[in-house]
C-alpha cells in the first residue's frame, strides 16, 4: 500500500469513526418554564412561581437542561421566546411548560398572557400575548424531534372571556404532545396561596419514577386530575416514538438464597423492603416518598360523610424515603424502652388483659415521642401517616376500597375476622399494599402534628409538618372503640390533648440513612 493509499484509507476510518460517534450522541433534552404570577391587570397569581420551583428540580433529575422566564412582560417574553427557539438544534427534545392565564381567540388559537396583559385592550391579541400556534410553528421549525407543550392556563378570572382554551391546531402537531390542566372550554379553580398547581405537582412526581415513558406519563397526570376536579383535561398524543423521563430499572439479578442472603451486604445491592430494628426489634416497613391526594375524596363529599376538617382534598408531596413501623408499637417493644431509660416507667395496665403483643397504650404523645426517638426516628406527621395508609391507591375511602374493610379491622363490636372486643395483637388482619398492619382500627395512633380544623385549607404542598402549635394532637386510624361507618374512612381526623388514654397508641418512622440502616438487622 502506497502511502498517499495508507493516508486515503487512514482519513476514511475517521471519517467513519467521527461520524458513527456524532450518530451516538444521544439528542438534548431542552426545557423552557414560562411563569407568569405578578399580573398588573388581573388576579395575581403564586401557583406559577411555586410550580417552578417543583419543575426545575425534578427536569433537571431527568436530564433535562431547564430555563425559566418569570413574570416577564409581551414584548421581553417574544424577544426571549425567540432567542430560546433559535438555541434548539435539529434532533434535540424540548418542553414548554406555562403557568399564569390563557385565553382562547375566534381564530381559533389560545394565547398565553404575559403579566401585563390588559383585557381591556383593544389591539389584537397576538401583539399582546403569546400564540400557541405560533409556538407549535416555531417549535416544528426548530426540527426538535419531540416537542411536549404543558398548559396549566385554563383558569378562572371572570375579566377573561370565552371561559379555558379551545383545541389547538392540529397541522403543528408532528411528534408533539399537548396537556392542558383541564376539559377543553372549562377552567378550574387556582391553587391556594403557596402551593403548586395540580399539573405541575402530579407531573413532577412522576416524571422521577423509573420507566415514566411520555404518553402513559401524561395519561395518568391526566386521570389524576379528573379524579380530583371530575372534568377529563385536553390531551394531545401525537407522538410515535419511544421516550422515557427517566429509563426503566434494569432487571435485577436473582436474589441469594440460604443462609447468607443479603447478610452484610448494604441495603442498595440487596432489596430489603422488611427490616427488624436492633433497639425495639420492632419491623419496619420501607416507603418511598412521592405524591397523594389528601383528604376526603371527591366520591365520599357527595355523600356528604366528610367532616369539614377533612376538606379540601389536596395535593401533598412527601419528599423523603423512609421507614416505618410494620405495627403498632407493642407491649414487648416499649418493655425495651423502659429497660434501657431507668427514668420510665411502664404505663398503667387497661382494664383487660393484654400479652405483650398487644399494642402499647396509656401511653402520652410525650411518652410516645420519645420512645420515637430512642429508636433513632419520630412520630409520623399526619401527612406521612396518610400516605402511608393509602398504600399508593388513589381515592379509596375505605381500607381495600371497600365498605367490607369492616369485617378486616378492630372496630367496635365484633364483626367477620374481628372477634375482638378490646385490642388485638398485632398482625391478626391483613396488611394494605405496603406491609403496613393496623392503619385502621385496633387504636388511634399519635401523629406528630397540632390539629387544626383548617390546616387543609392552608397546607403547603411539600411535607406538611402541621400548624406551628395548638391544643391538641392529630391522631388517626380508629380503635376498637370506634364506629366503623364513620372512623373507618381513611381520611377520618380525630384530635386528642397529649393526655394517656387506653384508646390510643402510635408507630414511628426512621429517616433513611446510612446510620439508620445500621440499626437493622439484615441477617435473614
Amino acid at each position: 500500500m502506497t502511502a498517499r493509499a495508507a493516508l486515503r484509507t487512514g482519513l476514511c476510518c475517521f471519517l467513519f469513526t467521527a461520524s458513527m460517534a456524532q450518530q451516538s450522541v444521544p439528542p438534548a433534552r431542552v426545557a423552557l418554564l414560562i411563569l407568569m404570577g405578578n399580573y398588573q391587570n388581573l388576579t395575581p397569581l403564586t401557583s406559577p412561581h411555586e410550580d417552578g420551583i417543583l419543575l426545575q428540580a425534578a427536569l433537571a433529575k431527568t436530564n433535562f437542561s431547564p430555563t425559566s422566564f418569570e413574570n416577564y412582560n409581551f414584548r421581553t417574553l417574544r424577544k426571549e421566546f425567540g432567542d430560546f427557539v433559535a438555541r434548539i438544534k435539529p434532533g434535540d427534545q424540548v418542553l414548554v411548560y406555562f403557568s399564569g392565564y390563557g385565553l382562547q381567540s375566534s381564530g381559533p388559537d389560545n394565547f398565553l398572557l404575559p403579566v401585563d396583559f390588559d383585557p381591556q385592550s383593544s389591539a389584537p391579541l397576538g401583539n399582546r400575548a403569546l400564540s400557541l400556534t405560533a409556538i407549535q410553528q416555531e417549535l416544528e421549525d426548530s426540527k426538535a424531534s419531540l416537542k411536549i407543550i404543558l398548559l396549566d392556563a385554563s383558569r378562572e378570572e371572570k375579566r377573561l372571556s370565552p371561559r379555558g382554551l379551545t383545541t389547538p391546531d392540529p397541522s403543528q402537531s408532528a411528534e408533539t404532545a399537548i396537556l392542558f390542566s383541564a376539559e377543553l372550554n372549562r377552567t378550574v379553580p387556582n391553587a391556594p396561596s403557596g402551593s403548586s398547581g395540580l399539573l405541575a405537582g402530579l407531573f413532577s412526581s412522576l416524571i422521577e419514577q423509573p420507566g415514566s415513558s411520555l404518553i402513559p406519563t401524561l395519561a395518568k397526570v391526566q386521570q389524576e386530575i379528573q379524579a380530583t376536579t371530575g372534568g377529563k383535561p385536553f390531551l394531545l398524543p401525537a407522538v410515535t416514538q419511544t421516550f422515557y423521563f427517566t429509563a426503566p430499572l434494569p432487571t435485577p439479578p436473582p436474589a441469594p438464597t440460604g443462609d447468607t442472603a443479603g447478610r452484610g451486604k448494604p441495603i442498595d445491592t440487596v432489596t430489603m423492603v422488611r427490616q427488624t430494628n436492633k433497639t425495639d426489634r420492632q419491623e419496619y416497613v420501607f416507603l418511598s416518598g412521592g405524591m397523594f391526594q389528601m383528604g376526603c375524596v371527591p366520591s365520599d363529599r357527595k355523600q356528604d360523610r366528610c367532616e369539614n376538617n377533612e376538606k379540601p382534598q389536596h395535593q401533598v408531596r412527601i419528599s423523603q424515603d423512609f421507614w416505618m413501623g410494620a405495627t403498632e408499637v407493642t407491649i414487648d417493644a416499649y418493655k425495651r424502652f423502659v429497660g434501657a431509660n431507668r427514668s420510665r416507667k411502664m404505663p398503667s395496665s387497661p382494664f383487660w388483659k393484654q400479652d405483650g403483643a398487644h399494642p402499647i397504650v396509656n401511653v402520652s404523645w410525650e411518652d410516645a415521642e420519645a420512645f420515637c426517638g430512642w429508636v433513632g426516628g419520630r412520630l409520623p406527621t399526619e401527612a406521612e401517616w396518610e400516605y402511608a395508609a393509602r398504600g399508593g391507591k388513589t381515592n379509596e375511602i375505605y381500607p381495600f376500597n371497600s365498605e367490607n374493610s369492616r369485617d378486616d379491622a378492630n372496630f367496635e363490636k365484633t364483626s367477620g375476622n374481628d372477634q375482638y372486643v378490646y385490642t388485638a395483637p398485632v398482625k391478626q388482619f391483613n396488611p394494605n399494599p405496603w406491609g403496613l398492619f393496623d392503619m385502621a382500627g385496633n387504636v388511634w395512633e399519635w401523629t406528630a402534628d397540632w390539629f387544626s380544623d383548617s390546616y387543609f385549607a392552608e397546607s403547603p404542598l411539600k411535607d406538611p409538618k402541621g400548624p406551628p402549635s395548638g391544643k391538641a394532637h392529630v391522631i388517626r386510624g380508629g380503635s376498637f372503640a370506634s364506629d366503623p361507618a364513620k372512623h373507618l374512612r381513611i381520611s377520618y381526623r380525630d384530635k386528642c390533648p397529649g393526655i394517656s388514654t387506653d384508646r390510643v397508641g402510635f408507630r414511628c418512622i426512621l429517616e433513611d440513612s446510612p446510620e439508620i440502616r445500621k440499626r437493622f438487622a439484615f441477617a435473614r
